[in-house]
């Protein structure tokens, strides 16, 4: 369990100026991005990274960012913003599309309360809830949605242009030959997964619901820091 911590004021501005970034973010394998960036930026917030990984590969930063984020990127130099959400949609981005703008939030309400958009209930939505129907797009307020998981939205004076930058191959299949050498490679995914959230420094808490997954993740988690602590 990891919070969301603002270590520093936003937005966040490059040193031209000319780049303006707010950000909901937690970055996992921060080390791994530092070495692409450089020494120097060892010290940076996560989204002092996001902002120095767009500075070093525009929209093909989003390549290298892994973690929870949600961010929206103002570029003066191509005269345009871009628009952001993590790969499993950890954090929520809205966007509401209108004649001639883009308004945007990490919640629906917060979006309702911008010009041109309004607090007008989406009954059809409704009636989708209601009945279990799944929309991971949808929200409760008419004329807004969230931007899907792993996609990105370029807005700029001609319009916007959206994209899907990361998605899971729902086909494939992994055949190792045994329950053995599957159950081996499923231990070292989870501690690979499980070692890439842990944080450099401070306590770590799991949240356990009883369930194989949430157990599996705190066994994992309290053997890769014995003889650390973890708290559930």
């Amino acid at each position: 369990m990891r919070s969301a911590v603002s270590e520093i004021d936003q937005p966040l501005r490059s040193q031209d100026g000319r780049l303006v970034l707010v950000a909901d973010v937690v970055l996992d394998c921060q080390e791994d991005l530092v070495s692409s960036l450089g020494a120097r930026h060892r010290q940076l917030s996560d989204a002092e990274l996001v902002l120095a990984a767009y500075e070093r590969w525009g929209e093909q930063c989003l390549a290298h960012l892994s973690g929870e984020f949600a961010f929206a990127l103002a570029d003066q130099r191509r005269g345009g913003v871009l628009l952001a959400r993590d790969q499993l949609g950890s954090r929520p981005l809205v966007l509401h599309e209108g004649p001639g703008q883009v308004s945007f939030a990490t919640t629906a309400m917060a979006v309702a309360d911008l010009p041109g958009v309004g607090h007008e209930l989406d009954e059809g939505r409704v009636a989708e809830w209601l009945a279990f129907v799944m929309n991971s797009e949808a929200t409760f307020v008419r004329g807004t949605a969230l931007l899907s998981q792993g996609h990105s939205v370029w807005v700029d004076e001609r319009g916007s242009r959206r994209q899907r930058y990361w998605h899971l191959d729902p086909d494939r299949i992994v055949d190792l030959g045994s329950p053995e050498a599957h159950a081996l490679a499923l231990r070292a995914a989870m501690d690979q997964a499980v070692a890439r959230r842990l944080p450099s420094h401070g306590e770590v808490g799991v949240l356990l619901s009883g369930g194989l997954d949430s157990t599996s993740v705190a066994a994992t988690a309290a053997r890769l820091l014995d003889p650390g602590p973890v708290r559930t």
